[in-house]
């Protein structure tokens, strides 16, 4: 792009996604702007790209009681999720991380940067756990011994 049109100071990423590109293009001269209709790539977006202030420290304290958060109590997540594509305890938990976020939001303990960087960090951990995830890799690994 450099050789194309040169320094800019704008980029619009239109279908932004994950904001891999935006990401690439971020620098502290440019101003990014992304678009994306699906909501968990708006929390992503504004997690990789937004410019509200966090407390490092204290989303990381955060992260370690939300890890060791325990309920064997349904929820929205696990109601829906549970035993379909993850299963029912790891869906409990979810459910119950993703509650917990809201709430500290919703009593001010985070702002909403914090809240986009807790989401997404549930977003990116629950992708490891899926039940979709582990049957690609089943099939995979029967194709391609080195998967």
């Amino acid at each position: 792009m450099q050789n194309e049109i040169g320094n800019f100071a704008e980029f619009c990423d239109i279908f932004a996604g994950s904001g891999v590109v935006g990401e690439y293009f971020n620098k502290p001269d440019n101003k990014i702007i992304s678009n994306d209709l699906l909501y968990h790539n708006f929390v992503n977006l504004n997690t990789f790209l937004g410019i509200e202030k966090f407390d490092e420290s204290k989303i990381l304290e955060i992260l370690k009681k939300l890890n060791g958060l325990k309920s064997k109590k349904d929820n929205y997540f696990s109601s829906n999720f549970g035993n379909l594509y993850f299963g029912l305890e790891n869906a409990v938990k979810i459910g119950l991380i993703r509650e917990e976020i809201e709430n500290l939001y919703k009593a001010k303990k985070i702002n909403e940067q914090e809240k986009f960087i807790l989401i997404t960090s549930l977003i990116y951990a629950i992708d490891k756990d899926s039940k979709h995830r582990r049957t690609l890799r089943r099939v995979y690994q029967k194709r391609d011994k080195r998967a």
